[in-house]
């Protein structure tokens, strides 16, 4: 029974990559939360929330790749450095959704991806960045429901 929740995992994903081409090639980058004072990106992209963007086709940005990675693949990043940022889409893990804490820096603001609304919140109270960031096979295809077309709504304003 393992191995069919696996399989019908994989090909959850593999319909929405199908479903989504035009995510095929985009970039990203991910915030994953504030560390008092400076932002936590995804610095690389092959455990938790990175795989299932990668599984769907999205690239993370090179400037992210540039970053010192910890153990968990996070990087460090100061507010003001928030312009290193740019990418074709953005994925921002939030508490509730709300992204003011971002929203009040002019930098987050005059990102391209931010101005033309290619911007995909989060919200930890959701349970979505759960389900991609600690990924089992029954939360992936939950996941893929609800979080692909939204990088697919977010990767079509990125043209």
């Amino acid at each position: 029974k393992a191995e069919e929740v696996i399989e019908q995992a994989e090909a959850d994903l593999d319909a929405a990559k199908e479903q989504y081409p035009a995510l095929e090639g985009t970039t990203y980058n991910a915030i994953i939360g504030d560390t008092g004072g400076q932002l936590s990106v995804l610095a690389a992209d092959d455990r938790g929330i990175g795989q299932f963007l990668n599984s769907l086709g999205l690239e993370l940005s090179e400037y992210a790749n540039t970053l010192q990675v910890d153990a968990d693949g996070r990087g460090v990043l100061s507010y003001e450095e928030i312009s290193q940022l740019d990418a074709d889409l953005l994925v921002v893990v939030s508490p509730t959704g709300d992204l003011g804490y971002l929203t009040k820096f002019e930098a987050w603001n005059r990102l391209p991806a931010v101005g033309r609304g290619a911007v995909v919140s989060l919200a930890r109270n959701t349970g979505m960045p759960n389900a991609v960031g600690f990924p089992s096979a029954l939360s992936l295809k939950w996941a893929t429901a609800e979080i692909a077309p939204m990088l697919a709504d977010a990767a079509a304003k990125s043209e």
